[in-house]
């Protein structure tokens, strides 16, 4: 059946998911109208995390680093969350979810949190 074939045929980028994640966001802290906390948001997903680019680029004004892609299942992720993939925090600067075809995941695009 070529239908089958096909399916078969489709790479699931689940399959290249080789580690976990937690993502942190920024809430108030109990009883303050102004004070700020990191709270675990997403306590653990399975996801795949590479450099976006083998060179530098520039981040905030003057300051250089490496920017990451990371991909994992549909989920949600807001700029400026912090995400711990293996003791290394990332800032998120920005997620695009793929949700056509096969294999729905979103690609979140990452800073280290201390550049």
């Amino acid at each position: 059946n070529r239908q089958e074939v096909q399916k078969n045929t489709i790479m699931n980028i689940a399959r290249f998911y080789n580690t976990t994640g937690v993502s942190y966001r920024e809430g108030f802290i109990s009883g303050s109208d102004i004070k700020k906390a990191f709270v675990e948001y997403l306590p653990s997903f399975p996801c795949h995390i590479q450099p976006q680019d083998a060179s530098l680029n520039e981040g905030i004004p003057a300051t250089f680093g490496k920017s990451w892609i990371l991909f994992c299942p549909v989920l949600d992720f807001k700029q400026g969350d912090k995400v711990v993939v293996n003791t290394i925090e990332y800032k998120v600067a920005g997620c695009e979810t793929f949700t056509m075809g096969s294999s729905p995941h979103c690609e979140v695009v990452l800073r280290a949190w201390k550049e």
